[in-house]
């Protein structure tokens, strides 16, 4: 990589890394950049414009909502001029196919040899801006996990919702099971399943995945039977779980911590202000409650 012009403020560029095989990237520059490079074969590069520029990768212009797909193997280069973000995962090329697979359902046929550019629509775009916008305080909350290293939750829902943003729309729509007993059915087997793992890392692919239903069945199936999608279905089933046992802290003897913990809450702080929301009071004072 090499600076060809001078910033007036610094870029920006966070990474994690796994032993896993998958690595994320969200970087701001603010400086004229041009690169070369490449990446072993069997991985695959997910890049997502965050703020579009005079940047081109591999010939593609970064322009807003570009999804750009690279296989591994592949000579990249670049030229990326001040004001450019992007998000890019790199991950085995055969997870990439998986979390295609299980968001739509639709065989994803296999890597393309060569870069591949999508635009997404306004509404995919944002879509994905939501769940690109909420990985940094995700991803803070998931070091103390014992499961870190694997690819966490968050990092899985935004490449999840990459790739339903990236289906063809129409097709997704006709494949819908419209049937309402069918719905609701789906809805409480899932509804099972979020309960009797609870205190699991639980994400709206994994839900996918045990149903065997592509995301936008799922969330259809989900505002049919409660009138929220199932990742709002989870968080606010941790939170009912939560004050249930709250209300016997003073009997059980456990703390606010062991309790959160138990239901599968990793950020405390973001957890009450949740509580306070839904239930008018902070979890400390649902604690001090005399038992019923």
């Amino acid at each position: 990589m090499d600076i060809l012009s001078a910033g007036g403020s610094p870029s920006r560029i966070r990474q994690l890394q796994s032993p896993d095989g998958w690595s994320l990237d969200t970087s701001y520059l603010n400086c004229h950049v041009r690169a070369r490079g490449g990446f072993q074969s069997g991985s695959v590069v997910v890049l997502m414009v965050t703020r579009p520029a005079e940047a081109t990768i591999c010939n593609t212009p970064l322009e807003p909502g570009v999804v750009l797909t690279i296989p591994g193997g592949q000579d990249i280069f670049a030229s990326i001029k001040p004001g450019a973000g992007y998000a890019a995962a790199v991950l085995p090329a055969d997870t990439w196919l998986d979390i295609q697979e299980t968001t739509t359902r639709m065989q994803a046929g296999g890597m393309p040899k060569a870069p591949t550019a999508i635009r997404l629509s306004a509404q995919g775009s944002r879509h994905v801006g939501k769940r690109f916008a909420a990985l940094p305080s995700h991803l803070d909350s998931s070091g103390a996990r014992n499961d870190a290293w694997r690819m966490p939750a968050a990092v899985s829902e935004y490449l999840s919702a990459i790739a339903e943003a990236s289906t063809d729309q129409a097709l997704a729509e006709r494949q819908l099971d419209r049937s309402l007993r069918h719905r609701l059915q789906q809805a409480w087997k899932a509804d099972e399943y979020v309960r009797a793992h609870l205190g699991e890392a639980l994400s709206v692919m994994r839900l996918c995945r045990e149903l065997r239903v592509s995301r936008r069945q799922l969330e259809y199936a989900f505002g049919t039977a409660f009138g929220v999608g199932p990742a709002q279905y989870i968080q606010l089933t941790r939170l009912n779980e939560s004050r249930r046992k709250l209300l016997s802290a003073r009997r059980t003897g456990q703390s606010v911590t062991e309790i959160v913990m138990e239901t599968g809450i990793t950020h405390l702080s973001r957890f009450a202000t949740k509580y306070r929301t839904l239930f008018a009071e902070l979890p400390s004072e649902t604690a001090r409650r005399p038992a019923a």
